[in-house]
């Protein structure tokens, strides 16, 4: 299993309550899929640098979890679809695993 990162933007219409409650239910879906959440970090309500919808600030959060590639299509698959969720970015933790080491440093 892969490392990986998601940081989710909610929209700022929410109130804080709210904005926990999806977050939790976040995490959920990345649980029901496979991965292992590794730590979750919610932020706050914060402004952007620039307007993303129509909105210009939101609830943000972020989540490392331990996931497989299956798992990790099927959270992009429901992601995509969520009213509330103004942006995100599910990145691999560790791009150095990606490859499996082939194109990484050689060891010693």
């Amino acid at each position: 299993m892969k490392k990986y990162e998601l940081m989710t933007i909610l929209r700022s219409t929410l109130s804080e309550e709210s904005a926990r409650s999806l977050s939790n239910s976040n995490k959920d879906l990345v649980s029901v899929n496979g991965g292992k959440i590794l730590n979750s970090t919610f932020w706050g309500k914060r402004k952007f640098a620039y307007e993303i919808k129509g909105q210009t600030e939101g609830w943000y959060d972020v989540i490392e979890f331990e996931g497989d590639q299956v798992g990790v299509a099927k959270l992009k698959e429901k992601f995509n679809v969520l009213d509330d969720l103004v942006r995100y970015l599910l990145i691999l933790a560790d791009p150095s695993t990606a490859d499996g080491g082939k194109n990484g440093k050689k060891s010693k």
